[in-house]
């Protein structure tokens, strides 16, 4: 869920943990049914003829270096989000 912060500081805290309450409890069926999109559209992708594999291994090292590059860069303008980068990779296992 995104919502601008000047907007969220303005809400009551009572609606803020309501709506926190709300994305908690549906995140994981949102997650499911972006499985099951991205699922479907592969399948419709196979069903034309498209070829569909994973990524050998050096093609995935090149990216994450690319992205590894992107964050850096992103970050020397941005420090603020380098904890918020740093979480994030720690979390998915990146």
């Amino acid at each position: 869920m995104t919502v601008n912060l000047d907007v969220w500081n303005a809400l009551p805290e009572e609606d803020r943990q309501a709506i926190e309450g709300v994305v908690e409890t549906l995140e994981a069926e949102f997650w499911a049914q972006s499985a099951a999109e991205d699922d479907g559209k592969t399948e419709i992708l196979v069903e034309n003829g498209i070829t569909v594999t994973e990524a050998e291994a050096s093609m995935k090292a090149v990216m994450s270096q690319a992205g590894q590059e992107m964050w850096d860069a992103f970050v020397e303008r941005v420090p603020a989000a380098g904890p918020i980068i740093e979480q994030y990779t720690a979390e998915a296992g990146k």
